[in-house]
């Protein structure tokens, strides 16, 4: 229990979590081997698909390279209507067989106007483009 009284719950991949009769939540990464082994802590970032109805978001965090190679186990659930692109569409995320696993229609890039970082990459954004996302 966290000092403010909320209890802290770690989800286990593979896991899905019912936030009512039409909402869930299943947890596709990471694996608690892989995130102890990982020598990256972005590729240990939750990665997670909210369904609504039929309407699937994939939650990507942080990851990277290697983390999208660790989703492809995970295959069968990615397929989903919405990305939030991983890494803030940096150059090492949101590889071009992740994308294509997932299918998404549409993606979504949380970066800060003019950041240090120069995110989203144009690479990553050609790559989204030439996929029709």
């Amino acid at each position: 229990m966290a000092g403010n009284g909320s209890v802290l719950y770690k989800p286990k991949r593979g896991e899905t979590l019912r936030l009512s009769d039409r909402t869930s939540i299943q947890i596709l990464a990471p694996d608690s081997a892989f995130a102890s082994s990982t020598a990256n802590v972005n590729n240990a970032s939750i990665v997670f698909k909210l369904t609504h109805v039929d309407v699937g978001v994939i939650f990507t965090g942080d990851l990277e390279y290697e983390g999208d190679v660790m989703l492809e186990s995970m295959a069968p659930y990615l397929k989903a209507d919405v990305l939030k692109v991983a890494h803030h569409g940096s150059i090492t995320s949101s590889t071009e067989f992740v994308l294509k696993l997932i299918d998404p229609k549409f993606a979504v890039i949380f970066v800060g106007k003019g950041n240090k970082f120069r995110h989203p990459s144009p690479i990553v954004m050609e790559r989204l483009g030439r996929l029709g996302i």
